[in-house]
C-alpha cells in the first residue's frame, strides 16, 4: 500500500476551477444582459408611438422611393417613453431598411389626455441630407 499523501483533485487543480467559475459567471452575466435588452426592445416596439411611426414609414411613398419596399425595422432602436396619469412623452430613433438602402425614422410625440400627438415624425435616408416628413403619410390615424 502506498503511504504517500495525495492531495485531492480540487486542491491540485484550483486554478482551473477558478477559471471555469469565472467563465461561467461571465456567461451568466452576458445572458442576463441579452435577456434584459431583448425585454426592453420588445417593450419599446410595443408602444403606440413606435407602432404608429412604423405604420407611417411603411405608408410613405417618398420613403418607399428612397428605400424600396418592403420597409423593415432593425432589431434595435434608441429612445425613451414616459407616461404618467394620461400625460407623457416618447422619443425614438428607429433604423429602417429596404432593398435600396437604409434610413432613420425620428419620432417625437407627446401624450395629452390619452392621445399621442407627433411633434416630429420624419425619416432621413442614409445618402441624403434632406428629411422626409412622415406625418402626412397616413393622416387617417393619429
Amino acid at each position: 500500500m502506498n503511504s504517500e499523501y495525495s492531495k485531492p483533485w480540487v486542491q491540485r487543480h484550483w486554478i482551473l476551477l477558478l477559471v471555469l467559475a469565472a467563465g461561467f459567471m461571465l456567461v451568466l452575466l452576458i445572458g442576463l444582459f441579452l435577456i434584459t435588452m431583448y425585454s426592453v426592445m420588445t417593450a419599446m416596439k410595443g408602444s403606440p408611438v413606435y407602432i404608429e411611426a412604423m405604420n407611417k414609414a411603411r405608408a410613405s411613398t417618398e420613403l418607399a422611393a428612397a428605400l424600396g419596399r418592403p420597409i423593415e425595422d432593425e432589431p434595435w432602436l434608441v429612445g425613451a417613453s414616459q407616461r404618467q396619469e394620461g400625460e407623457g412623452h416618447a422619443f425614438f430613433i428607429i433604423p429602417v431598411h429596404g432593398p435600396k438602402g437604409t434610413a432613420e425614422v425620428h419620432a417625437d410625440a407627446d401624450l395629452h389626455d390619452g392621445v399621442w400627438t407627433f411633434r416630429t415624425l420624419r425619416a432621413k435616408p442614409e445618402h441624403s441630407s434632406d428629411f422626409i416628413d412622415l406625418r402626412e403619410a397616413d393622416s387617417a390615424t393619429r
